[in-house]
């Protein structure tokens, strides 16, 4: 993206080197905080971002709703902090620090002028906003830009990850279905970061797979189209493979044709 080179000229102090490590150690410090057996498990409720919470001066909920740790049994939390950290390292080292930031930094301006917009034209003001679609963004765009790279499912089972980005989107899509129009939005406005920054990539994708189901349509239908057919049995170069054509002027004769045709007395055709 040219626009994103120039902002990087300009705006380059805006970067976050290891910025998934931050993100990470602020959603540990929460669960430490949150935790049922020695925190405070009423603080997680204090994270989330509600339009109306804020409006009353919880202005902290603007920014610490991405900090909710993603899981709450510890065992999946490890696993889901480990393979966040490795899609995020991933992305910085593919786009650098400056464009990785920008990314996060746009789905977090969106997620919440989203919420702000849907809340007060809907009425829900009090509806929680957690970072779920913002993992699910920055998955997607890991899927884009890795899609032959294979993760194991339980440690177990090798998945290439443009499989599961689609199931992914399958159930997103699901989810849209169902839930009410505010919802809807909330999930569109979501992922909006990613379609800022892959639209092109897959409109291009899709025309290129057009094209390219176009190009192996016409080839199948020239190999199914006969070069050679007989102007008397009808016989061509795919029924009977075996048979030799002559020309006589435009007809074509087979080689069966032209024996019986001698057998039988009859003249070849000039």
């Amino acid at each position: 993206m040219d626009l994103l080179h120039k902002m990087e000229r300009k705006l380059g102090w805006l970067a976050i080197p290891n910025l998934t490590i931050y993100i990470i150690t602020g959603q540990v410090l929460a669960y430490a905080l949150s935790n049922e057996y020695w925190g405070t498990p009423e603080i997680r409720g204090t994270m989330s971002l509600i339009p109306a919470k804020v409006l009353q001066g919880e202005f902290w909920r603007l920014l610490s709703f991405v900090f909710i740790p993603p899981l709450k049994h510890p065992i999946f939390m490890l696993v889901g902090w480990y393979v966040f950290y490795f899609i995020g390292s991933s992305l910085e080292g593919a786009w650098g620090a400056f464009k990785y930031t920008i990314y996060l930094l746009l789905s977090l301006v969106i997620v919440v002028v989203s919420a702000f917009l849907v809340g007060f034209v809907f009425g829900i003001q009090g509806y929680p906003v957690t970072n779920a679609l913002m993992g699910s963004s920055i998955f997607f765009a890991f899927a884009c830009l890795f899609p032959d790279f294979e993760m194991r499912i339980y440690f177990i089972l090798p998945v290439k990850v443009k499989w599961m980005g689609y199931f992914l989107a399958g159930i997103l899509v699901l989810q849209l279905f169902a839930l009410p129009l505010p919802l809807k939005l909330l999930t569109l406005a979501g992922l909006m970061n990613f379609f800022l920054f892959f639209g092109g990539e897959l409109k291009n994708r899709i025309q290129s797979g057009s094209r390219q189901r176009k190009r192996v349509a016409e080839k199948n239908k020239d190999a199914e189209t006969p070069f050679h057919v007989c102007a008397q049995c009808g016989a061509t170069d795919l029924s009977h493979p075996d048979r030799e054509f002559r020309y006589r002027g435009e007809e074509a004769i087979c080689s069966e044709c032209i024996s019986e045709n001698e057998k039988s007395g009859i003249p070849e055709k000039e």
